[in-house]
């Protein structure tokens, strides 16, 4: 993905390098943790060390940035549906899916720790995560108001449930091996036609920072 953190100016090579950069980062940081060595970021991304470094001269900096485009990319799929899509609920349903065959989740999950820090530190990193927020907010106010989705759900209560379905934890292999299984039952639990009240209060995006 493009993301928008492109110096101005950037050659067009030096700018594939810093994409390739933050792809392999992604990646890695899903299959291996976080703590990878940047050498090995380098290797798949096919870069010198020295590219690397200084486009991202420390690890904090790399992991800001995969953050970005984390958000940016889950902006751009839900604006995607909600354009190609007439029905919010469809529209919701297919982004939740496509959120999931991503494995976003697993790496926000590696990254919950550094991430309130990150914040704090990286003004464009916060706004690109609010506009992902307010977009989800967006399409569930606009399912609820179709009338399939319950209304006693909140786009924080979905965000949180994404990523438990998606984390990679000792124990949670089976939970692993049947997320898109669980997925559906999670939509399925979403549809009015569950009318069995939920136990608690609803999650909003901003109880998502406390």
């Amino acid at each position: 993905m493009v993301t928008s953190d492109s110096p101005r100016g950037l050659r067009a090579d030096a700018q594939r390098n810093r994409e390739r950069i933050v792809a392999a980062a992604r990646e890695l940081f899903m299959a291996e943790g976080i703590d990878v060595p940047l050498d090995d970021v380098a290797r798949v991304a096919g870069v010198g060390k020295g590219t690397l470094y200084r486009n991202f001269p420390d690890r904090g900096t790399l992991l800001a940035m995969v953050s970005r485009d984390t958000f940016e990319q889950l902006t751009q799929i839900a604006d995607g549906l909600r354009q190609a899509e007439d029905d919010p609920w469809v529209a919701l349903c297919r982004y939740l899916r496509e959120w999931s065959a991503l494995r976003l989740g697993v790496l926000y999950d590696a990254l919950c720790d550094h991430l309130p820090a990150m914040l704090d530190a990286d003004p464009e990193l916060r706004e690109a995560r609010l506009k992902w927020l307010s977009t989800l907010d967006e399409m569930v106010a606009a399912a609820q108001a179709s009338g399939h989705l319950r209304s006693d759900v909140q786009a924080g209560d979905i965000a949180l449930v994404m990523n438990l379905l998606q984390q990679r934890k000792p124990g949670h292999a089976l939970l692993e091996r049947n997320s898109p299984r669980f997925l559906e039952l999670m939509l399925d639990g979403l549809s009015t036609h569950r009318d069995v009240p939920l136990p608690g209060q609803p999650l909003t995006v901003s109880a998502l920072d406390r």
